[in-house]
């Protein structure tokens, strides 16, 4: 017992969180980017665009020397680790800022059970490490705030530095950092030291990104380096304006579904509590807040969702304000407590029932492309994912079927799962899988169709999700198309 009281209270929510992700963890390879992270950490493969997060790249890769039985379980733990490591430093920071472990306790409560942050920290995602370099940079940014020494500083930039190596994301904080440190203490400027150390934590924190672009420019050239840094893909701002206008729009309701009716009302309550106590650092957590929800507005729909997240991290912090402000009122006996509870439960009844309700309802709230064994409504809607192995089944039963040295046309989401397979369990080695890809202006070549049909087997993915990427049209009229398992063959016309 006196062992327990001795551990601080911020590991125990940390490894609560743990345990709660390990019990809803995937138990193996999922769709799209899981599969091809694990790709990327079991090849080392390191690169400059948006997509590659070379910092997770290469902690993956070590982590996957870890003796599980499975690679990309292995992965997916790796997820888990680093969202609850960020439980634990929301929990102390909330700590630090009202001397209330209650508060502490619902914001990590809440924010551990919160839709998106809970999805991405059970499955091999880059996010979860995103948020936790983050939370950190939060955290010794405010005590430094609150009157912490200059060390405080140098550690935020350093965190903000190894966050940059995961996520170009981070390129959007940064400025607001530097800016709110010269207005909260201007005479900084006037300390080299200081600033010299600071600009050196962050570069060392940066040192794998920097290494990779020095690398780049003296390979590919400083031209073709920049232009893949600067991708079309990090820069989406005002590209549609229309939809930054609507998706700002709806992020209240986006907020509410993470911190349902309770933890909306006490975030909303520490916003004012917070604005009495310090409006300055009110106004840069706002701001920082509202710069993550206009860039997500204007990014890719299928990435939005987890770009939002940060934003949610800074409204976790007013909600444990909140918490506090609330816990100070006269209240009947209990009647804190069931609001504790309620704040950690409602999460649950919620996202668990969203599939009955939307199957009741009718109303389609999400419309992604239908997948063999997946049930769209409980795979997004649902942030559990035991049990889960739809992904592998497709991809072994896609393995079995194929012809020998079969070429297989496929896009991305399928297609990396087969991938997984074959670079990581080096399963059926004798198949060549050929990306068609929307997002790089890749269709399925029909120059290397016509050239391959007659040498090998020749089979496509998918001719209703994205016709016009695999030229359904195109093929039927040239080819006969022969659906066998869950290949499509295709055939010359007889």
């Amino acid at each position: 017992m006196q062992l327990i009281k001795k551990v601080p209270a911020f590991i125990w929510a940390a490894l609560f969180a743990l345990i709660w992700y390990g019990f809803t963890l995937a138990p193996t390879v999922l769709w799209g980017d899981p599969a091809k992270l694990a790709i990327f950490s079991y090849k080392l493969q390191l690169g400059l665009h948006a997509a590659a997060h070379p910092l997770h790249t290469v902690i993956g890769w070590a982590w996957g020397h870890l003796p599980f039985p499975d690679y990309a379980l292995g992965q997916n733990v790796l997820s888990a680790v680093f969202a609850a490591l960020t439980i634990g430093i929301m929990y102390l920071l909330i700590y630090e800022l009202t001397l209330s472990h209650k508060a502490a306790i619902i914001t990590s409560a809440s924010l551990a059970l919160a839709h998106t942050f809970w999805w991405l920290a059970v499955i091999n995602e880059s996010y979860s490490l995103s948020f936790f370099l983050f939370s950190l940079s939060l955290l010794f940014f405010i005590r430094w705030w609150k009157g912490g020494k200059d060390p405080n500083l140098g550690v935020t930039f350093f965190s903000l530095g190894l966050a940059l190596s995961n996520h170009y994301l981070t390129f959007l904080f940064i400025p607001l950092y530097v800016g709110f440190v010269l207005i909260k203490e201007p005479r900084i400027l006037f300390k080299p030291l200081t600033i010299t150390g600071v600009a050196l934590a962050f570069i060392l924190g940066a040192g794998l990104l920097v290494s990779i672009m020095t690398v780049s420019f003296l390979t590919e050239g400083a031209s073709v380096s920049l232009r893949v840094l600067a991708d079309k893909s990090i820069l989406p701002f005002w590209r549609n304006p229309g939809k930054i206008v609507i998706e700002t729009l709806k992020y209240s309701a986006y907020l509410f579904f993470q911190f349902p009716l309770i933890g909306f009302g006490t975030g909303l309550i520490g916003v004012w509590a917070l604005k009495k106590k310090d409006f300055l650092l009110t106004t840069f957590l706002l701001i920082l807040l509202l710069a993550d929800v206009l860039f997500s507005a204007g990014y890719m729909w299928e990435r939005q969702p987890e770009i939002m997240v940060p934003s949610y991290i800074i409204f976790a912090l007013f909600l444990g304000m909140g918490a506090a402000q609330l816990e100070k009122q006269k209240w009947p006996k209990y009647t804190f407590s069931f609001i504790l509870v309620s704040a950690a439960l409602l999460p649950l009844l919620l996202y668990y029932s969203m599939p009955t309700l939307t199957s009741i309802s009718g109303i389609r709230l999400l419309n992604p492309r239908v997948l063999p064994y997946r049930n769209n409504n409980y795979y997004f809607m649902v942030p559990d994912k035991r049990g889960y192995y739809g992904a592998r089944r497709y991809g072994e039963e896609v393995m079995a079927r194929a012809a020998p040295k079969a070429l297989i046309f496929g896009d991305f989401t399928p297609l990396t799962v087969l991938r997984f397979l074959q670079t990581v369990e080096h399963k059926r080695p004798d198949i060549i899988l050929q990306s068609v890809d929307s997002a790089v202006g890749e269709p399925l070549s029909l120059i290397t169709l016509k050239k391959e049909v007659s040498n090998r087997p020749v089979y496509i993915l998918d001719d209703i999700a994205y016709p016009n990427l695999y030229r359904t049209k195109e093929l039927k009229e040239k080819y006969s198309l022969k659906h066998e398992g869950l290949l499509i063959r295709v055939l010359p016309k007889q």
